[in-house]
């Protein structure tokens, strides 16, 4: 089963979250462009980048203005620290 990439999320409650730790292993360990999903926030973007993802898929945080601008302000920044 799959579950949230590092946090629970409402849609998978009992998921158990992978963490970036061992997305990032996932990533590098795979031949096919790898999406990261489930508990995505405004500074996972460049997170799941860095841990070699493709790109992010993110229901509630894409579908609102608010948390969209907010994850473009932060990608605009310096980056996970």
């Amino acid at each position: 089963k799959g579950g949230g990439l590092y946090c629970r999320t409402a849609t998978h409650p009992n998921a158990k979250p992978m963490g970036w730790n061992r997305f990032a292993k996932l990533c590098a360990a795979c031949r096919l462009p790898v999406y990261a999903l489930g508990g995505m926030e405004s500074g996972s973007f460049l997170r799941a980048i860095f841990s070699g993802a493709q790109g992010i898929a993110g229901i509630r945080l894409l579908s609102n203005p608010v948390t969209v601008d907010r994850t473009v302000a932060y990608c605009s920044g310096p980056g996970p620290q």
